[in-house]
């Protein structure tokens, strides 16, 4: 008997469980979350490559600045595609923000400028603007999706206050547009107090369940780790109410007996095995 045949066989007598299908306008905002990835790993890609060229050609810029593709770096790149060598004048472009003196910036800036590597460089810097070009569009396309997804609640209430002491900072990889509302929103909770950098392809999430009343609704996260798993679990207000450190039998205890409507945690191998672990534990309801 093939494998096939195997298959269909214990599928027509109830031994396999369907698999998970998320609904057509989920799947529609994953498509686009995970090619967004692939454009931001085309971009990291494109800066590696001026990295190597600007090294080839003596310019330790990495070394004053600590990116060379924001508005500084941009600038200085710019500028010498453009033909201007001087590296006081190089220097001067430099941001306030930037705290490197001017002096040693222009010492960074001294090297050999070969014209093979300006022309390496000079194609990894358009190759990094066309994928910032179509990350943007993607961010628009996404949060149009996103803004037809229906809410968790009829009524929601207001965005709760951040639960991290630090201020907020964007990244410079977030959306263009206002991702935290748009969760909050379709959620129900508020996911980047829980998860920082939610707006990263490789944060899954391993199940959201609406229930009748808002007031139910909790959030746990989990840290995967090797032999411990830290855990923080969050109401709808956002408000840490457990943080816990467990061992992976300690874990599926804990989750054994909770009621939880979302669990969160990033992609990985060990987090496939864990995931169908916690769907087992936690019955649906």
């Amino acid at each position: 008997m093939s494998d096939c045949e195997w298959i269909q066989y214990l599928h027509s007598v109830g031994l396999l469980k369907a698999s998970f299908r998320p609904p057509e306008d989920i799947c529609a905002v994953r498509t686009l979350w995970r090619h967004r990835g692939s454009l931001l790993q085309m971009a990291a890609e494109h800066t590696q490559h001026m990295q190597k060229s600007l090294t080839l050609m003596n310019l330790q810029i990495h070394h004053v600045l600590s990116d060379i593709t924001g508005a500084s770096g941009l600038a200085i790149l710019d500028t010498i595609l453009a033909g201007n060598r001087d590296p006081m004048c190089l220097a001067h472009l430099c941001n306030i923000r930037v705290k490197s003196p001017r002096e040693t910036v222009a010492q960074a800036l001294v090297g050999d400028y070969r014209p093979e590597h300006l022309f390496t460089l000079k194609l990894s810097l358009d190759g990094y603007r066309y994928c910032q070009k179509l990350i943007a569009e993607l961010d628009d396309e996404i949060a149009r999706l996103m803004h037809t997804l229906p809410n968790a609640v009829e009524h929601p209430s207001p965005m709760p206050k951040r639960t991290k002491r630090t201020a907020y900072q964007r990244m410079g990889n977030d959306p263009s547009f206002d991702l935290r509302s748009e969760l909050y929103r379709i959620a129900g909770v508020d996911l980047n107090g829980m998860v920082r950098r939610f707006s990263q392809p490789e944060v899954g999430i391993i199940r959201v369940v609406r229930r009748r009343s808002a007031m139910e609704l909790f959030t746990l996260g989990i840290d995967l780790g090797k032999t411990t798993f830290h855990s923080v679990g969050m109401n709808q207000r956002g408000e840490v109410v457990v943080r816990k450190r467990f061992t992976r039998t300690q874990l599926l205890h804990f989750t054994a007996n909770l009621k939880v409507e979302l669990i969160g945690m990033e992609a990985c191998g060990g987090s496939h095995f864990l995931g169908r672990a916690l769907l087992r534990e936690i019955p649906l309801s």
